[in-house]
């Protein structure tokens, strides 16, 4: 089933663009090469290949290809299913969603292009707390050090998740972006994207740990790069302590505009 994750979310990765030395710029769209695509492998997925155009240097269409994998095929992967426009008004960001739960979202942005909302706020453009998460309930605390995003501690309905990261010495000249669930090419990571969520960290993660009642997650990142710095391939090594425990790896492969 596809899943569609908006402000449930109690985090999201990106990356940002830079030298990663001046951790007061960190803009999602002054990235000279842009993604655009990124495709997805591994056992027991279930994702999206995603295929991003710009307009003017800024990300205005993503199409996808979902899919999901069972343990021997790929099943679904049969050309684009869906689409996300993204419109940028006047002091709004319109996304607007076809396919399987289509829906149209007008977001009040402030002047850095950040959401404009109480739920959200930000000190120096760093998202510090979210609120009304998982349908109006709940709410997560971000905790930034040296223009990296090092824990986040949310609460839901359900219960308490945190996350902690370490970082490697690369740094995140992409302006790329996942969430929690790294395999899915969310709404979420396109916001971040495009800079709804502020700043974003300056280096790319080494290590991600996310501890749950039920589980314990852990996330080991691997990078392959070309000749500018810019990540071609991302492995990430995830191990799950749920049910008894298991084992998977995801691989993103990227292209880009130039």
């Amino acid at each position: 089933m596809k899943k569609l994750l908006l402000l449930s979310a109690l985090l999201i990765f990106a990356c940002s663009s830079g030298d990663g030395n001046n951790n007061d710029d960190n803009n999602n769209n002054s990235s000279n090469k842009k993604i655009s695509s990124i495709t997805v492998e591994g056992n027991y997925i279930e994702a999206d290949n995603s295929y991003l155009f710009y307009t003017n240097d800024e990300l205005t269409l993503v199409e996808s290809d979902y899919f999901y994998h069972n343990g021997d095929i790929n099943i679904g992967q049969d050309g684009i299913d869906r689409s996300t426009v993204i419109e940028y008004l006047d002091d709004v960001v319109r996304i607007t969603k076809t396919g399987e739960n289509p829906y149209v979202q007008d977001l009040p942005v402030d002047n850095n292009g950040a959401f404009s909302s109480s739920s959200f706020i930000f000190e120096d453009n760093y998202l510090v707390s979210m609120s009304g998460l998982s349908s109006g309930t709940g709410e997560a605390y971000y905790n930034w050090e040296n223009g990296n995003l090092i824990s986040v501690q949310g609460t839901n309905g359900v219960g308490d998740t945190n996350f902690s990261f370490t970082y490697s010495n690369y740094d995140n000249l992409a302006g790329l972006g996942w969430d929690k669930f790294s395999y899915h090419f969310s709404t979420d990571l396109i916001f971040f994207m495009i800079g709804l969520y502020g700043n974003v960290s300056s280096k790319l993660p080494s290590e991600s740990i996310e501890i749950t009642t039920e589980e314990t997650t852990t996330r080991i990142y691997s990078y392959l790069f070309d000749d500018e710095g810019y990540p071609n391939r991302i492995i990430v090594n995830e191990e799950t302590t749920y049910n008894g425990g298991s084992n998977r790896t995801i691989t993103y492969n990227f292209t880009y505009t130039n």
